[in-house]
């Protein structure tokens, strides 16, 4: 792919107050995303013809795979055992694996899922119309990246066309912004649209990206799901009277807010019959709650 407005002496993928960004440079790179995706990620380079695999350090030591072997598709059963995949991107059906379309979701141990997915998977591939249906089983000869949300993954980016050469999604910039921590705050720094709008060349018709935009990556055993109850506004664990106040000071931003064309005050817990709009009908379901 070619790498426009980037110096190649500069570490771009991580921000420099002290460099202009984008620094100008009088030539396009071209370069290898897979080989340099791999380089970014984990500071080593990929070998030919072997499975290549080291820690991601930006990313508490996740491991990334370069999959340079001939003629083989990696699946489920290439993985030590328990792990799963958070990022995955390919040839597709356009490598030599001699795959059909359905790949992602017969090519795994059994004929099932080609692997078991994190919360927060993302995929891309470089395959010719995969986005231009929500319909694995249309007529085209590539996989969809429909077929990796319905095996469980969370995000995709695609083509609705050809993917051009230049237009082709740069996975060295949408995997290391996805996973890199760099502040270690136990989040990755950027947002899933963050890291799609870094990783695609040309803002056009051509490239469909699919998923939560705020899905954001979190580091950590994780832990039980919070679960609030109708009308608890202020995220208390009970439904009282600061509800019944929070609710009305949201409710009165909202009004501002629509007055002036924005709706940056509205609040998903105070639209508790979820219409989309706040207003007295959700007053009226808290006290169902209350």
């Amino acid at each position: 792919n070619r790498i426009y407005n980037l110096n190649k002496n500069v570490q771009y993928i991580i921000w420099q107050p002290i460099i202009q960004q984008p620094p100008d440079t009088i030539y396009a790179e071209i370069r290898d995303d897979f080989y340099s995706g791999y380089f970014q990620m984990t500071g080593q380079y990929a070998m030919e013809e072997i499975f290549n695999t080291a820690p991601m350090p930006a990313a508490y030591d996740l491991s990334v795979i370069c999959d340079k072997q001939i003629s083989c598709r990696v699946n489920q059963l290439s993985l030590p055992a328990g792990k799963l995949v958070t990022g995955l991107c390919g040839f597709g059906t356009n490598g030599d694996e001699g795959s059909n379309k359905y790949y992602l979701l017969t090519g795994g141990p059994g004929a099932g899922p080609l692997f078991n997915l994190t919360n927060g998977a993302v995929f891309c591939s470089i395959e010719s119309f995969n986005a231009v249906t929500m319909f694995s089983n249309t007529s085209s000869y590539q996989a969809k990246i429909v077929d990796f949300i319905s095996i469980g993954g969370t995000a995709a980016i695609g083509h609705s066309f050809e993917p051009i050469a230049d237009a082709t999604i740069d996975t060295e910039f949408l995997f290391y912004n996805l996973m890199a921590d760099y502040d270690s705050d136990g989040y990755a720094d950027m947002t899933f649209i963050e890291a799609a709008f870094t990783a695609i060349p040309y803002i056009s018709w051509t490239e469909v990206v699919i998923g939560d935009p705020l899905m954001r990556i979190a580091y950590g055993t994780g832990g039980e799901a919070e679960h609030l109850e109708p009308g608890d506004v202020d995220g208390s664990g009970q439904v009282d009277i600061a509800d019944v106040y929070a609710w009305m000071n949201y409710y009165l931003g909202a009004l501002n807010s629509e007055q002036q064309s924005s709706f940056e005050e509205y609040h998903d817990l105070c639209d508790l019959n979820s219409d989309g709009n706040i207003n007295f009908s959700d007053f009226a379901a808290f006290f169902e709650s209350y």
